[in-house]
């Protein structure tokens, strides 16, 4: 719905300043901060929900690295016990789980930032 109805209210310098650094710290426009205070909308933030967007991009990139790892590992599995000098293919296999459980950590706060 277009919006064409405008409503002017008197502040401070300080007051506004305050507003406009709120709406700032949201992401959002003074206008749209304003209008969804007034209405009593939630206020959301499109800054936490851009952060939760990358995360889990982030995430899903994780997982993909995770998943050639371990096709590399065994496509390559007549050369574990050679493959490295310092690490183990138990180290490789731990290794794993961890960018496994990483890429769960991830969508999991995610998941908190959105709500």
């Amino acid at each position: 719905m277009k919006k064409t109805k405008q409503v002017n209210i008197r502040l401070t310098l300080e007051e506004y300043n305050f507003l406009v650094e709120k709406a700032q710290n949201h992401g959002l426009t003074l206008s749209r901060y304003m209008r969804d205070l007034s209405m009593n909308y939630p206020i959301t933030c499109i800054v936490d929900q851009k952060v939760a967007r990358d995360l889990l991009l982030v995430a899903g990139d994780i997982g993909r690295l995770g998943g050639l790892f371990k096709h590399w590992l065994v496509n390559n599995e007549e050369q574990k016990t050679s493959f490295s000098k310092t690490k183990s293919y138990q180290d490789i296999d731990d290794i794993v789980d961890q960018i496994l459980d990483l890429q769960e950590l991830l969508k999991q706060k995610a998941k908190e930032i959105i709500k």
